[in-house]
């Protein structure tokens, strides 16, 4: 069998091919086979460093949603023959590519290697680093050097995993603390897992996206005083209906932080899974004493600021005016509470 004169193909076609290939080892096969993929300038939506004890790898999201994986521990070879040590395949054919694999035995230098390498040969719209501290011998070692102290490689940090697979590995409070106080303030931050009952957090919360499940440890102080724009909370929290009616009343009132005037950072979406029954009992509990409007369907979204998650088919949803011209919507769906401040996309800053 002769080999494929795949770099032969007209460029279309040969982009065609090659992304459903095994690209990085393709890249990784010869100077030249990394200088016609990186000219190619693939555009990846979103890169996720996976770093925890059972993975270690990346994931890229491309614009048209093809979703490669490559993880250290999923090298296993399939031997076509003793001249080539693997094979791609594509359209039911087999095309040998001799590719070595012998990845390093430090995984964490390794991941960290090939992102590098990624980061070098595509366009990276938006990164995100899911990290556990069972995956390292010097967690804030690793944290500080590769996301705070690194400019520009990180948009958002997934901190603690998914609760089922790490139940075994419950965070350290020390290390949890580390996390909150050293992300950076525009670094998107999302905490899940397993998090110990004894563990209290008394600074506010200094980011401005914060995404946090089994929150327990969140205080009022926290919700009324922190510097968050976009804060999602899920039904681990222990906030009541009178707490929401609060929130909702410190903005109108402009009372949600002490130095609002001077940091500038909006609320742009609060959304907490509450697990009640959308009954009227409820309802006038959390819409006590507010002056309430018609939501105004006429709205045009592509006007004002994107959020994270939007109004779908809402149960309950109602406008309110604040008297400097700023106007917020109160949605219930299903188990859900959102409160949104409706902010022109051109404005940067309200107050």
């Amino acid at each position: 069998m002769k080999p494929f004169p795949l770099f032969k193909l007209p460029y279309l076609a040969l982009k065609h091919v090659i992304v459903r290939l095994d690209f990085i080892k393709l890249a990784l096969c010869s100077v030249k086979c990394y200088r016609i993929i990186k000219s190619m300038k693939l555009s990846i939506r979103t890169m996720t460093v996976i770093q925890n004890l059972y993975n270690r790898g990346v994931q890229l999201e491309f614009k048209r949603y093809f979703i490669y994986h490559w993880f250290f521990e999923a090298l296993s070879l399939r031997m076509n023959s003793e001249e080539y040590g693997e094979h791609n395949r594509y359209n039911k054919n087999y095309f040998p590519a001799k590719c070595g694999s012998n990845p390093d035995e430090n995984y964490v230098c390794a991941v960290e290697c090939l992102v590098d390498f990624v980061r070098d040969l595509f366009k990276i719209d938006y990164i995100i680093y899911e990290i556990h501290e069972s995956g390292f011998t010097n967690f804030r070692e690793y944290f500080s050097e590769q996301i705070v102290n690194r400019k520009n490689v990180c948009d958002e940090v997934s901190y603690g995993g998914y609760a089922n697979e790490f139940r075994r590995f419950p965070m350290e409070n020390s290390d949890l603390s580390f996390v909150l106080d050293n992300t950076p303030v525009g670094m998107e931050l999302h905490l899940s897992g397993i998090m110990k009952n004894d563990f209290s957090y008394e600074k506010p919360l200094i980011q401005k996206n914060v995404m946090i499940s089994a929150g327990k440890w969140l205080t009022l102080e926290h919700l009324y005083n922190s510097s968050y724009q976009t804060l999602l909370l899920d039904d681990h929290c222990k906030f009541t209906l009178q707490d929401y009616n609060l929130l909702v009343k410190k903005w109108v009132n402009y009372e949600l932080q002490k130095d609002f005037e001077s940091v500038r950072i909006p609320i742009d979406f609060l959304v907490y899974d509450m697990n009640w029954f959308e009954d009227e009992k409820n309802l006038s509990i959390l819409f006590d004493g507010l002056e309430l409007k018609e939501f105004d369907f006429s709205r045009n979204l592509r006007n004002y600021r994107r959020v994270p998650v939007g109004f779908y088919k809402p149960y309950k949803l109602k406008d309110i005016h604040r008297d400097d011209g700023m106007i917020a919507s109160i949605s219930i769906h299903s188990e859900n509470f959102a409160f949104r401040v409706w902010i022109p996309a051109k404005c940067r800053y309200y107050h």
